[in-house]
Order: structure tokens, then sequence, then C-alpha cells
């Protein structure tokens, strides 16, 4: 059992939940300019084909963990979790590695980190913070792709 609260799936749940707000606003409290048209979980990412997707957009995919820190041979194990947030865009007037899709992912890039790090997900999760990502990534299509990486811990505490 986690002495968090919350799963690594409901992590990813939450932050998808935050984007939302920040990106996209609600019916309660507009945004005056929604950066995204949708944000993505990882099932709804992976069930996407290239061209169908919504963009601009970003999508949390759960990137696997760590095993960290452990007190008393395991009786509390600390995990290290790693999310990755895509922002997806597209130029519909050029290809690969397109300006226009450049100059929309820069804007959206800045407005994620911000939402993002050092925000705290739930209880007995640690705040977001800035990892290692890969690269951006372009395709013949137009798409630009540029993931941003972030890491929280959680603790797991064994039931008797």
């Amino acid at each position: 059992m986690s002495s968090s609260d919350l799963s690594p799936i409901e992590i990813e749940g939450a932050i998808v939940e935050r984007l939302k707000l920040r990106l996209i606003g609600t019916d309660a409290e507009p945004l005056p300019q929604k950066l995204v048209k949708f944000v993505y979980d990882t099932r709804q990412y992976g069930a996407v084909e290239e061209e169908s997707q919504l963009v601009p957009s970003v999508a949390v995919i759960y990137n696997g963990y760590r095993a960290a820190e452990q007190v008393g041979q395991g009786a509390v194990q600390a995990v290290e979790l790693d999310y990755l947030v895509v922002v997806v865009t597209r130029s519909s007037t050029q290809t690969l590695r397109a300006s226009g899709a450049k100059a929309s992912a820069s804007e959206i890039f800045d407005a994620t980190v911000k939402a993002l790090t050092g925000w705290k997900p739930g209880p007995g999760v640690r705040r977001l913070m800035l990892g290692d990502a890969p690269g951006a990534g372009y395709s013949d299509a137009g798409f630009t792709y540029l993931p941003i990486a972030f890491t929280t811990r959680i603790t797991y505490t064994p039931q008797p």
C-alpha cells in the first residue's frame, strides 16, 4: 500500500486536470485565450493516430519509475516517478520543422512549465520538478513534438 493517497496513474490524472484548468480553462472560469484544444492522458494519446490528433494539444504520459531510498530493509520504499508532457503543434503552411508550429509550441511549453513546476499533485506526493527530457521531434506531416519531463516521489509502506 502506498503512503501516498494517489497511485502513479492517479497522479497522471491529476496532472491532466491541472493542465486542463491552466491551458484550456473551465466553463465557470474561462481563459481569455485557450492555449490547447485538448489534454490527452496516456491511454487516449495511444489510441489516436497522428493525422487525427487535435492540435495544439498536450499529452501527459506516465514514463516509468526508479527505486529510491529505502528504510528498515524495505519497510518504507521511496519511488521516483517520471512523467512526460508532450506539447503537440502543427503548421498548416509549412512541413518539416515548421516555424509556425515551433512558435505555438514555445508558448504552450512556457505555460506548462509554470503550471506544473513546484505543484503538488496530492497528499503524500512530492512537488513536481523538471527532469531531463528527450529532444524535440518533427514529423513530415508538419507536427512538432516538444517533450517536457517532470519527476515526483511517493513512498510505499507494506501492510502487515
